[in-house]
């Protein structure tokens, strides 16, 4: 791209963008990278160029970069749609590279495409962001945008993407003024309450003697083979609950079973936009919530699904309050190696597969980055669904993972046929 732009202009950070910010700074260079990988034929890396130009120029958060400034971190945004591209033949290697080589906040660009050419198969295309730029929804965004304008400039037709009406430093401002409101009172007020006396951490078995070692990524998958996994759906229908408020339960289950406790804290990542507006904006609107289980053992599993479902409402009602504002709230003891409030992540995500009908999306093969103790990801597919454990390899051995994924699984096909069991 051109390295003549126009001077940046500064604007607030939103909470989110705040939050990702400081733990760049602490954090492994790369951590907070996020990737998409597609497979397709023939690629031309000029049309891809100009296609994700077009989708660069859309969005203002793409285009920012971070500084410190007088009132605490600003964003600016610069006029220009900068980014790296880079063309490799042959050796798919170069995807991993890309994928951990950290941006700089402070000057940018935020995002850089690889592509890998090949001769005897389809060619490869990474594209990587910096996670205070995109969240996963933003992520199928710009997956779409992305090749709709491609496929739109390769036949030579007009690019028409729906109209952004808004725009992320917008969504910031406005959240700047909602925090001193009285609805983010109340909000805060509800957490208070709900978190009153809740566990800190959940105390997985860990390795012994793990102070010297540093913290490294790891990842153990399973799948829900499909009976269980339909078998889920009809008990999610059958109690007007949700897939991730049904997979979230016997999350808590695993961990009740685990750690032998009862009560757990479990951060859970909400899209987090209010407005119909934000829903085609491309930004990090992504709010973690403290979601607090507690009454775990001894409770029939439909009844436990109730129970979370009644609090998983509350907390949608209450969403809007930063993470960093319930952490003040609560001022809990605070350690640089872990996130407050809970050491242990889960989270639901529905992925598209593919795109224009001519592009495949692949599972990024990109570093795992180590934000909690333990980090679990259902991804539901059409017949089945896989549940990745994501975990810190110097707290946790391999087999300890591996049997708490067997047993996840376990879980759910018991829930899926027995209900009324009682699983923790």
């Amino acid at each position: 791209m051109s390295d003549v732009a126009s001077a940046p202009v500064a604007a607030p950070v939103s909470s989110g963008q705040a939050r990702m910010w400081f733990l760049d700074q602490i954090a492994p260079p790369g951590t907070y990278n996020v990737m998409l990988t597609f497979e397709l034929p023939s690629l031309s890396p000029d049309l891809l160029r100009r296609a994700l130009a077009t989708v660069v120029a859309r969005h203002d958060a793409l285009r920012a970069s971070f500084a410190l400034g007088v009132d605490g971190i600003e964003q600016r945004t610069q006029a220009e749609p900068l980014f790296e591209l880079e063309v490799l033949d042959g050796d798919a290697s170069g995807l991993a590279d890309a994928a951990s080589r950290p941006f700089d906040l402070s000057t940018g660009p935020l995002v850089r495409a690889c592509v890998v050419r090949r001769v005897d198969a389809d060619d490869l295309v990474a594209v990587v962001i910096h996670h205070i730029a995109a969240d996963s929804w933003s992520l199928e965004v710009i997956a779409t945008e992305l090749w709709e304008s491609y496929f739109a400039l390769a036949e030579d037709r007009e690019v028409e993407l729906p109209e952004v009406t808004t725009s992320y430093v917008d969504y910031a401002r406005r959240q700047h003024e909602w925090l001193e409101s009285d609805e983010c009172r109340a909000q805060l007020e509800y957490w208070h309450a709900r978190l009153r006396d809740a566990p800190q951490a959940v105390p997985l078995p860990a390795r012994t003697a793990v102070e010297a070692a540093p913290a490294r990524g790891d990842s153990v998958s399973v799948v829900l083979e499909e009976p269980t996994y339909r078998g889920l759906v009809e008990l999610t229908l059958d109690h007007d609950a949700t897939f991730f408020m049904t997979t979230v339960t016997l999350y808590a289950c695993l961990l009740a079973a685990a750690a032998d406790v009862d009560d757990v804290v479990v951060a859970i990542p909400l899209v987090n936009r209010p407005r119909l507006e934000l829903e085609r904006v491309v930004g990090y609107f992504t709010n973690t919530l403290p979601f607090r289980i507690d009454g775990i053992r001894g409770v029939p599993f439909s009844k436990l699904l109730e129970r979370v479902r009644d609090h998983a409402l509350d907390a949608y009602a209450n969403q809007e309050v930063p993470f960093e504002r319930i952490v003040d709230e609560l001022a809990p003891v605070r350690d640089l190696d872990r996130i407050p409030l809970a050491n242990v992540a889960f989270g639901t995500e529905e992925r598209a597969t593919s795109y224009a009908g001519r592009v495949r999306r692949l599972e990024a093969p990109a570093p795992v980055p180590v934000r909690f103790d333990l980090a679990t990801l259902v991804v539901p597919g059409e017949h089945a669904a896989t549940a990745t454990f994501y975990y810190d390899a110097s707290l946790f051995e391999r087999a300890a993972v591996e049997e708490w994924a067997r047993l996840y699984a376990s879980l759910a096909r018991q829930a899926a046929t027995s209900p009324e069991a009682v699983l923790a």
